[in-house]
């Protein structure tokens, strides 16, 4: 709802890479919002009801451009509904992990110089760092930024919560981005490009924000006019 070009996005990737996407209209919210509040019967039902439908289709992968997103179903919702989630989370993965290892797709680099963020829940709680790099450096100049492991601020609701502390947690990172000279920071959080998108324009830091497979496309694109 906040991102849909996002969506386009992937969506476009992944039907230049041959594949059926399915994207159902009864799809609902993951659950960490509920999760995070404490309220685990709201949790539970999501996770239910989404399991069951993805179950209908009987697909390949559960493909999904944020990464908490992600991190929930494979690691929550077994947790949440036992075995019935099993199957659904090893199903589970993040879409540059399934570009990257699965399709082997490519792209060619175009004329910007971006870096990465590396989100709390991808790095940390999946343990995914080489293939988003590995996408953008693909699309781009490739820069690493400082401390590109370390938080933004956001963590989801606490940034709104906690608007003043987010606000001085992500002085480092603003830091970080301006040191690198990047045009263009890259992410695979929509919850931290949020944060980058606002903080870094309140200190009028002048860089572009997209989620890495956005940045990916459009290395895609060139590829394919090079081609041509």
């Amino acid at each position: 709802y906040l991102y849909p070009d996002i969506a386009q996005s992937v969506i476009d990737v992944l039907n230049r890479g041959g594949v059926d996407v399915i994207v159902s209209p009864r799809e609902l919210c993951c659950g960490i919002p509920a999760i995070s509040a404490g309220d685990h019967a709201t949790a539970k039902r999501l996770a239910r009801h989404n399991v069951h439908l993805v179950r209908k289709f009987n697909v390949d992968y559960v493909v999904c451009a944020c990464s908490t997103c992600t991190h929930t179903f494979m690691k929550d919702y077994p947790e949440l509904i036992g075995e019935d989630a099993a199957a659904f989370a090893k199903k589970a993965m993040d879409v540059s992990c399934f570009i990257r290892n699965v399709l082997g797709l490519t792209a060619a680099r175009t004329d910007v110089t971006a870096t990465y963020h590396d989100p709390c829940h991808m790095r940390f709680g999946m343990n995914v760092t080489k293939e988003p790099r590995e996408l953008i450096a693909q699309a781009s100049r490739f820069v690493e930024m400082p401390c590109a492991d370390k938080c933004c601020g956001m963590a989801g609701a606490f940034g709104i919560i906690n608007h003043a502390i987010s606000k001085k947690i992500f002085e480092r990172k603003a830091a970080a981005v301006r040191s690198s000279g990047a045009q263009v920071v890259a992410t695979s959080c929509p919850s931290c490009m949020m944060q980058l998108r606002g903080q870094l324009h309140d200190r009028g830091i002048a860089v572009d924000v997209v989620h890495t497979v956005e940045l990916f496309r459009r290395g895609m694109i060139e590829k394919q006019k090079r081609e041509k």
